[in-house]
């Protein structure tokens, strides 16, 4: 049962190593053999991001969020890459998210309630807080 976590592991050590098309191959192997799970397209879109392109990390998140639809961490990591592409109403929906999967997270309404004052109160009156 922890073949597909190996596999991540192994492709999360590749990415730090900057082995990006290594790294993806493990992490989709590790799709392969746990297809419900979040986590080797979390790490996926974590490799796109490192190489400059969250329009594919998004892609790779997207589908975290297909497969687990209570990921915060999936949520974040969406955040995280519309921020990047200058996108902060699709960020604060990420957030938003987040916070309505782990309203007692206070780190990640912390995160959404500053990325709320650094965009000038954008969405200011969704999701609380």
């Amino acid at each position: 049962p922890g073949r597909w976590k190996s596999h991540l592991t192994r492709g999360e050590v590749l990415r730090k190593l900057g082995k990006y098309r290594k790294a993806l191959a493990e992490m989709d192997e590790a799709a392969r053999l746990k297809p419900d799970s979040a986590e080797p397209f979390i790490s996926r879109g974590t490799v796109f991001m490192d190489v400059g392109r969250p329009g594919s990390a998004i892609a790779e998140l997207d589908e975290a969020v297909r497969r687990e639809p209570g990921s915060v961490n999936a949520q974040l990591n969406r955040a995280a890459a519309y921020q990047s592409l200058d996108q902060p109403d699709k960020a604060l929906a990420a957030l938003d998210e987040a916070v309505r999967i782990a309203p007692d997270d206070k780190e990640v309404v912390a995160v959404r309630d500053a990325l709320r004052l650094d965009f000038g109160g954008v969405r200011s009156g969704k999701g609380g807080g």
